[in-house]
Formats: structure tokens, C-alpha cells, sequence
């Protein structure tokens, strides 16, 4: 979208800052569907109907994949951040007749290439509706009424091999409870040089509609989405 210069410059006025996405993703991905800027303000993402590109605003410099293909292979439905890192739900269709699969992707935001993604997996087969960071914890709630929490633990793990605790959940205390606080399953262990680990902390069955009703803990020895095994 085309912004008059007069219009530019009142927003410059009223504080804002005018900011064109380049041509050569647009052209391809148009229109922008998400939007989200990193703790610091420094870092903008942005997802049209494929692909990510990110501007750093104190350079003014827009970074994009390096591989067209890679670009085109994710069709972001959640764009968040995570630290400096890019944090994707992204959805594919093994075929037309199924439906969706959906991962979770970890990026550096000066490093597009899914070759050096910080972590990635897939999600239970369920559609996630709701979904927010705060710190390295990702709180998420699907379409099978199940609210679930993923850990980003970033330290590499000690000699012994054994992974970090789990980060702070005290913020989600008064929802979850204390159960379910510690790591319950390892969802992906990247290469040495970018060690970041991704844990499911814990996953709660939403028993009603409303989150102002009781909430059950599904153990973490079941899959929510199937009942116990």
C-alpha cells in the first residue's frame, strides 16, 4: 500500500516511522498477513501468503531467504519472536484430502535458511487457535481444547549430557498450577553450534468452555489428543 508524502509526514510527526516492504517479496506474497516486532523494537518480521522477510530498523535493511524455495515452502500462520529469533507456526497438507499439518519453527533473524533452523517440530494433529510468547515459554491452545506450553531452554547441556532446568513458569502459575512444572518431553535437540532445546512442559485438557472453570492436567505419559496409550 502507497502512503502519500503529506500523510507520511504527519505520521513522522506524530512519532511514526514509514516503512516500504520490498518489491521483489511482495510481488510473490502479497498481502501481508503478519506482523511482529521483537522485544527490543529493533526487529520487525513480517508474512505474506509465503515466507518471512525481517527489516532491521536501525540499519534499514530488509533480510530475506537466500533460497526462493525455502521462502515459498512456509505458509506462516503465527508469527511471533522469541528473543532475537523468529518464532513460525507454519501449515502443510501432506495431501489435499487431510488436513493440515502444523510445526513450530525457531529462526535467527539474521539467518533465513531452514538448514540452520534453532528448532523445529511438529505439533499434535490438531489446529492451534491461540497462541503466545512471553520469555522462552510459548503458551498454546488447539482446536482439541487442549492449552500446552513449550520451554525454549537456550544454555547448551552440561558434560554429563544432561539438559538445563526448565525456565521460570511462575507467570503461568496461577492458571496451571503447580503440576506439570517440570520438563516432560524433549522435542528437539539442535546441532552443538546452535544450541537451543525445545521441551513440552506440560498440556492441559480444557474441561469447559471458559477458562473461569476448573482445567484438568493431562500427564505428560499421554498424548491429549488421542486419550491414554
Amino acid at each position: 500500500m502507497e502512503v502519500s508524502d503529506d500523510a507520511n509526514k504527519e505520521l513522522i510527526r506524530e512519532g511514526w516511522r514509514h516503512v516500504s516492504v520490498p518489491g521483489v517479496y511482495m510481488e510473490d506474497n502479497w498481502p501481508l498477513r503478519e506482523a511482529a516486532t521483537d522485544p527490543e523494537g529493533r526487529f520487525t518480521a513480517v508474512a505474506g501468503t509465503r515466507g518471512f522477510c525481517v527489516l532491521d530498523a536501525d540499519r534499514d535493511r530488509w533480510r530475506m531467504f537466500g533460497d526462493v524455495s525455502q521462502e515459498r515452502s512456509l505458509d506462516v500462520t503465527a508469527l511471533m519472536w522469541c528473543r532475537d529469533a523468529v518464532l513460525l507456526i507454519t501449515r502443510t497438507w501432506p495431501r489435499p484430502d487431510v488436513a493440515p499439518l502444523h510445526e513450530v519453527l525457531l529462526i535467527q533473524h539474521d539467518a533465513l535458511d531452514l538448514n540452520s533452523a534453532l528448532a523445529r517440530f511438529t505439533l499434535p494433529p490438531a489446529r492451534p487457535l491461540c497462541w503466545h510468547v512471553r520469555g522462552d515459554m510459548l503458551l498454546l491452545l488447539d482446536d482439541a481444547c487442549v492449552l500446552s506450553r513449550y520451554a525454549f531452554a537456550w544454555p547448551a547441556p552440561d558434560a554429563a549430557g544432561k539438559p538445563p532446568p526448565a525456565p521460570s513458569t511462575t507467570w503461568l502459575a496461577a492458571l496451571f498450577g503447580s503440576g506439570g512444572a517440570r520438563p516432560s518431553h524433549w522435542v528437539r535437540v539442535t546441532d552443538p553450534q546452535a544450541p537451543v532445546q525445545c521441551f513440552q512442559v506440560s498440556a492441559l485438557r480444557v474441561t469447559c468452555p471458559t477458562f473461569a472453570t476448573a482445567c484438568s492436567i493431562v500427564p505428560a505419559s499421554r498424548d491429549p489428543h488421542h486419550g491414554p496409550k
